[in-house]
């Protein structure tokens, strides 16, 4: 397909712009829902990446992906901090001896967020714009005779092999197992995202059923997350009202996602020369 190169720097190029303009409304003012689409918005840039290195590889995108990858690692505490703080806004009038707790966490935050601050401005994006720039024109060249109705499922092909490859290795008693699913379901969900137009019959449904899966395993991580703060937070032994509540919260959860395990088999194809699902009649 002639249009293929250009298709890809396209989608580079659409995708860095989005980046530097949530990076810019984040350094105006880096609150909560700024932070969270910025992050968003460098995950989104990650696949794109991620897609072009599977069709057209080139070692600027390997260099540039690490940078990326750890301007994330900046948000992990606060991202995790105001999830928290979520719960526990949700649960403290039933449980008053989580105050104490709920200002700790409102100290860590504003913590954090002050110290975010003069990170997020610290970003160098000149080279990493360099850096795509120039990947963006060699995917254009080498790519342009892909035909990228064939060439992308492929990609996803193997992203989806991996998601069930964790799927199979799921222990309802280790959630780090989960954890690891959910890795490889984000990878998924982003690059279907990045190119919705290529995959033939693909439905927004199927990627809110996709969010929604991810959205239930997000919610046992964070139930670890909660568990372990509050372990540190009353050195060992949180009261017994606080431990009883989130323990049965944390067993909820992890039973409807268990229920639902198998919805993991409606996201995409089992192999290449099978149908996909929402086209069961053209199996071949």
């Amino acid at each position: 397909m002639a249009g293929a190169g250009k298709f890809l720097q396209h989608a580079l190029d659409r995708h860095w712009q989005l980046y530097r303009k949530r990076l810019q409304t984040c350094r105006q003012r880096a609150d909560e829902d700024n932070i969270h689409k910025l992050r968003t918005g460098i995950r989104r840039l990650v696949s794109v990446i991620d897609l072009i290195r599977a069709l057209a590889p080139c070692p600027a995108l390997r260099k540039a992906r690490k940078v990326l990858k750890a301007q994330l690692d900046h948000f992990d505490d606060l991202r995790d901090t105001q999830v928290m703080l979520l719960t526990i806004d949700a649960a403290i009038v039933e449980l008053p001896e989580l105050r104490d707790f709920h200002e700790h966490l409102r100290r860590r935050e504003n913590r954090l967020l002050g110290r975010l601050e003069p990170e997020i401005a610290a970003f160098r994006t000149g080279n990493l714009r360099r850096k795509l720039k120039k990947s963006g024109r060699r995917a254009n060249r080498r790519a342009a005779d892909i035909d990228l109705a064939q060439a992308i499922p492929a990609v996803v092909d193997r992203v989806y092999a991996d998601a069930l490859e964790r799927h199979a290795a799921i222990d309802d008693s280790h959630p780090a197992t989960i954890h690891q699913l959910r890795i490889a379901l984000k990878k998924l969900r982003y690059m279907l995202e990045a190119a919705p137009d290529q995959i033939p019959g693909l439905k927004p449904d199927l990627l809110e059923r996709l969010q929604r899966y991810l959205t239930a395993m997000g919610d046992i991580q964070n139930a670890e997350v909660l568990a372990s703060a509050l372990a540190e937070f009353y050195r060992g032994a949180p009261p017994a009202p606080v431990a009883d509540y989130f323990q049965r919260q944390h067993r909820q959860l992890m039973a409807e996602f268990i229920a639902d395990r198998y919805e993991i088999f409606r996201f995409w194809r089992a192999a290449p020369d099978q149908a996909q699902p929402w086209q069961p009649d053209l199996a071949v």
